[in-house]
């Protein structure tokens, strides 16, 4: 008869006495006291400050923040992501393409506030008036224009190591080369011991076989 009342006809018989929340299990009654209206958290986070009513919420705090683990796959291409929310906003623009973001002076929408913001301050404000007829991007210098125009739709312009052969067509790409490569620095550092690393997917396996028991 619970798992027809519970399952079934999903009868909440669980009420919350400090506001309307309701529920068929007893256990969710009392995490959500817990968590809401009395501020206990149990589960602590050895990482950080975070804290967790349940154990289950501060495992997936510990896979997506610290591990790094995108447990969150798209259906419609590889895309992965450490949040649920992150999944959903890339679903909503790229495949979906829903235009939540409105101009209030003209029928222009975007996908992301970032593309409206462009939007207006090329087209509204005139704060960048050298447009690219590729994409949403607006420039304020024409050779601002030029060097977008060149990396993200002609991939022509390449910056080249002077230590080694590799050609980029970004700075930050080759700060990251030169860092990883010739420079050597480690800048991933592990927050339960001496352990650094020059990038940080082995800085996630150092914590997982080292820390976590994790093979």
């Amino acid at each position: 008869m619970r798992h027809i009342n519970n399952v079934h006809l999903k009868i909440k018989k669980y009420s919350c006495t400090y506001c309307d929340y309701k529920t068929t299990e007893k256990s969710r009654l009392e995490n959500h006291v817990k968590s809401l209206h009395l501020g206990i958290k149990d589960h602590k986070c050895t990482h950080c400050d975070y804290q967790a009513v349940q154990k289950k919420y501060l495992e997936k705090h510990i896979e997506s923040v610290h591990l790094g683990i995108k447990n969150f796959k798209c259906n419609e291409c590889d895309y992965r992501t450490t949040r649920k929310s992150a999944l959903k906003t890339h679903i909503e623009c790229v495949h979906i393409r829903i235009k939540n973001y409105a101009c209030t002076e003209c029928d222009y929408r975007a996908t992301q506030r970032v593309y409206l913001e462009r939007h207006i301050n090329c087209v509204h404000l005139r704060l960048k008036k050298y447009k690219c007829n590729l994409c949403d991007y607006c420039a304020a210098q024409k050779i601002l224009l030029k060097r977008h125009i060149e990396i993200n739709h002609l991939g022509t312009r390449n910056i080249n190591c002077n230590y080694c052969d590799y050609q980029t067509n970004g700075k930050r790409k080759l700060k990251r080369h030169m860092d990883s490569i010739h420079v050597g620095l480690k800048n991933h550092k592990c927050d339960q011991c001496d352990y650094r690393a020059k990038q940080k997917r082995n800085l996630k396996h150092h914590i997982n076989s080292v820390h976590l028991g994790i093979k």
